[in-house]
C-alpha cells in the first residue's frame, strides 16, 4: 500500500526539519502542516483533534489539536498559546506531533525515535 503525501512530508519532517520549516519551532511545524492539508484539500485530519484528546489528556478538548499537543509540554499553552514553549518543549512538541499523526495515520514513526 502507498503512504500518503501526508504521511511522506511528515516523514521528511521527522528526519529532516530543517529543510522544510523556516525555523525548527513547534509553530512553525504547526503551520507547515496545516497548510500542506488546506493545499492538497486532504481531509486525512478529519476526527485528528478528538483522537488526540483523548490520546494525551483522556477527555474531550475544545481546544485545537495543536493546543492539545502542547498541553503535554506546558499547561501554559492552553492559556497563553503555543509561544510560551521553552526552545526544549517546543522540540519535544513537535516530535510527539509527528509521532501522534503518524498513529493516526496507520504509518509507524521513524526508527530513529
Amino acid at each position: 500500500m502507498q503512504e500518503s503525501e501526508l504521511v511522506e512530508v511528515l516523514r521528511a519532517l521527522d528526519a529532516r526539519p530543517g529543510m522544510l520549516l523556516p525555523e525548527q519551532c513547534y509553530g512553525a511545524l504547526v503551520a507547515y502542516i496545516e497548510g500542506f492539508v488546506a493545499g492538497a484539500g486532504s481531509n486525512e485530519l478529519d476526527g485528528f483533534k478528538d483522537w488526540v484528546a483523548s490520546q494525551v489528556l483522556g477527555r474531550e478538548s475544545s481546544f485545537h489539536w495543536s493546543t492539545i499537543v502542547a498541553l503535554a509540554q506546558s499547561e501554559q499553552a492552553g492559556r497563553a498559546g503555543l509561544s510560551v514553549l521553552s526552545p526544549e518543549q517546543s522540540d519535544r512538541a513537535s516530535k510527539n506531533l509527528i509521532e501522534l499523526l503518524l498513529r493516526y495515520l496507520g504509518a509507524e514513526a521513524t526508527a530513529e525515535r
